[in-house]
Order: structure tokens, then C-alpha cells, then sequence
């Protein structure tokens, strides 16, 4: 890979974490063939991103984006960041689905990180995830300052599961609210408490109760008492937080570890003088669609998920909800959904089990013969202006 100079991301105007340096590659043509993760006709870039906050074992990692518009003035710019490390190109089996009702009016980035972005040290003792953070961070202010993936209008950004944390990071540590116009959230951020979802009898989260002090609650749960689910993240999670956060077993940590957890979480996280926020200016504004139900996601009749069982979402609605509710009603551009029948993801996708984050797949019992996906690209169509 052929590298030019190195782009130094200009700091926010309000006190945040520094952002990192940029060294892009060539511009060549993404792949199409069997397998492919892009989208059809993109142009793909391979750059490094390193971050001074990072150990320097790792500091610099590789990351490849894919840009392509079908527009000669774009509308905006609307970057993709995928769940768990964020290897992968697309949202899922529904990522192209979303591209193809952007790509017209909207330039559209996909994002694959050559490993973890979450891993910030070669030491598990040493790592951090909301220093990690910076590398997406950095990643989002350098498309946002290219004319060639941000050619025109308005900055936005759609995020999933641990991809949804990527961008809620950014916009509360390292100002990219300064810049993003309207970002949806699907199943997330996950990463907001992280010591809730790890420790022992994790707490039980109770969204959209209707009290005076949430944040807007866009569905029936507004009027119904909400619905309460419980923090703790399951199995298949708490592994790759484990592997993350260099902890050998979230779901039994305490004491000091617990400490360390919160102060990389999104929410109460720790960085020297740094004050994180939470109520973002008039320009931005932010969708949060979260798996809903009492304890379970309305499948199969279901009423109780005890031990996560068949039917049940996973952790990703009280971990975004412990984001959300820090705006409490003073945000008017926040929005949160509650989704019924979140789907599985990865292998099968079409299952409804007890890894269930799957919003794409769900419905908003407000609107139960629209297709969540559809609400989704049809509130950033809306708002990504």
C-alpha cells in the first residue's frame, strides 16, 4: 500500500480527548466478487490511524473504508460502523438494504477494521476501551474533512451494536458532535455502563417508563409504563468484553476491576480533565432503536426470559438506555424507539433467540406494518440534511 501524508484531525472547538493522526493509501477499486462485503461500484482506501492514548504495540491499526455516491451533489455523507470489532464491512445481512435506499441522494462509507478497534493495548491489564475509541473517532473526523468522501452537505452516521458505541463515544468524548448532523443508533450504544453489564446480579433497566424526565420515547411504551431488562450481558458479549476491557470474566467482576470497567465506559468514563457529554447543540440529533419488551421481545407470546431464554434480546436496549436517559428530557433532538421482534443475527439470522438485538428485523408496535428498516431510512432521509 502506497502511503501519502499524514492528515492531522483538527481538535474539536470544546474540550475533548485529542484525536489521532490519519496516513492514507492509494484509492483503488473495491472488491466485487464472491463474498464481497461492498457495496456495488465502490471505490475502497486503506489507511492507518494511529492515537497517542493508545499502547504503541498496537497504536497503529488498519482500517479500510468503501465510498461511493450515485448523486452529482450529494445530500450528505452517511458512514457505516458494524457491531462487535467492526471487521466487517456491512450492517449485517440488512447493510446493503439500508445502502441502497441512501446511495441515490447520500455518499455512503463502509467501514472494516483490519482487528478489534475496541483493543487498545497488547496488555490485558492495560487496555481501555474509551481510549480505544479514538480510532473511529479519528476515522469519522477525517470523512468528514475529505471532499472526496464528504464532497457536500450534511455529516451523519448510522451505527450498530458496538458500531452504535463507536459513534456515541465519538460525539461524547471526542467532539464529533461538533460536526455530525444526525446519527441512528440501532441496538446500542452497548458499551455505555460497561461495570453494570459485567457485574455480578447486574441490575435490572427500566426504559421508557413514561416519567417527565426520560428522553422521548417514539412508540406505545411512552404511555404503557415502558418495559425493564436486565444489564447483564450474555454470554457471546461478555466475551468479547473480556477480550476488550482485559478482564477474564464479565458477569463475576467486582471491586477494582468494576472500577476500571466504568472508567472506559461511554457513561462515567475517566479521562484526566475531560468532562464527556451527554445534551448535544440543536444541530444534531439522534435516533436510538433498542430491542423492547418486558424481559422479552413479544415473540412466541412470550412473558418471562428467565436465564435468556428462547425469545429474549440481549443487553443492547438497558446499555443504550443508560446513554439516553443522561439527556433526561433536555435534549428535543433525541428519540428512542422501542423495537418488538428483534431477530438473531450472524449465522441465523432469522431466528428469534436469546442473542436477539436484530432491530432490522423488528417492528415498532406504534407502526406494526412498517418494517423497522423502513422507519429507519426513512428518519435519516429526513433528517440527514
Amino acid at each position: 500500500m502506497t502511503l501519502a501524508a499524514a492528515f492531522v484531525a483538527a481538535p474539536p472547538a470544546h474540550a475533548q480527548i485529542p484525536l489521532g493522526t490519519v496516513t492514507p493509501g492509494d484509492p483503488s477499486t473495491c472488491y466485487s466478487g464472491t463474498g464481497s462485503e461492498w457495496y456495488a461500484g465502490m471505490t475502497c482506501r486503506g489507511l492507518i490511524i494511529n492515537c497517542s492514548n493508545v499502547d504503541a504495540n498496537v497504536a497503529g491499526i488498519a482500517v479500510t473504508i468503501g465510498y461511493v455516491t450515485q448523486s452529482a451533489s450529494p445530500k450528505g455523507t452517511i458512514v457505516f460502523f458494524t457491531g462487535g470489532a467492526g471487521t466487517q464491512g456491512t450492517l449485517g445481512t440488512s447493510g446493503n438494504e439500508f445502502a441502497n435506499a441512501y446511495v441515490s441522494s447520500y455518499m455512503i462509507v463502509y467501514v472494516e477494521w483490519e482487528s478489534a478497534w475496541e483493543t487498545s493495548s497488547s496488555t490485558a491489564s492495560e487496555r481501555n476501551i474509551l481510549s480505544a475509541a479514538c480510532r473511529p473517532a479519528t476515522l469519522l473526523a477525517w470523512i468528514n474533512g475529505s471532499s472526496i468522501t464528504h464532497p457536500s452537505g450534511a455529516m451523519c452516521a448510522q451505527g450498530k451494536s458496538a458500531g452504535s458505541a463507536a459513534i456515541a463515544y465519538s460525539m461524547s468524548w471526542y467532539g464529533a458532535d461538533s460536526y455530525l448532523t444526525n446519527v441512528e443508533l440501532l441496538a446500542g450504544p452497548v458499551l455505555s455502563e460497561i461495570n453494570e453489564g459485567c457485574t455480578s446480579g447486574a441490575p435490572t433497566v427500566t426504559m421508557c417508563s413514561g416519567l417527565s424526565t426520560d428522553p422521548s420515547c417514539y412508540s406505545t411504551y411512552k404511555t404503557s409504563g415502558g418495559w425493564s431488562t436486565s444489564a447483564a450481558y450474555t454470554s457471546n458479549d461478555a466475551s468479547g468484553i473480556n477480550a476488550w476491557a482485559g478482564v477474564s470474566d464479565c458477569g463475576t467482576s467486582s471491586g477494582s476491576e468494576l472500577t476500571r470497567l466504568q472508567e472506559m465506559s461511554i457513561v462515567g468514563g475517566a479521562y484526566g480533565t475531560v468532562t464527556p457529554k451527554y445534551i448535544f447543540s440543536t444541530t444534531t440529533k439522534r435516533h436510538g432503536w433498542v430491542c423492547a419488551g418486558p424481559n422479552t421481545n413479544y415473540y412466541m407470546g412470550s412473558t418471562d426470559c428467565p436465564g435468556f431464554s428462547s425469545g429474549c434480546p440481549n443487553n443492547s436496549s438497558p446499555q443504550g438506555w443508560y446513554w439516553y436517559e443522561q439527556a433526561g428530557n433536555s435534549d428535543s433532538n433525541l428519540v428512542v424507539t422501542g423495537t418488538n421482534a428483534c431477530k438473531g443475527d450472524g449465522a441465523a439470522p432469522n431466528l428469534y433467540y436469546s442473542e436477539a438485538e436484530g432491530i432490522e428485523g423488528g417492528f415498532d408496535p406504534t407502526f406494526p406494518t412498517m418494517s423497522e428498516t423502513a422507519e429507519i431510512e426513512s428518519d435519516m432521509t429526513s433528517k440527514c440534511l
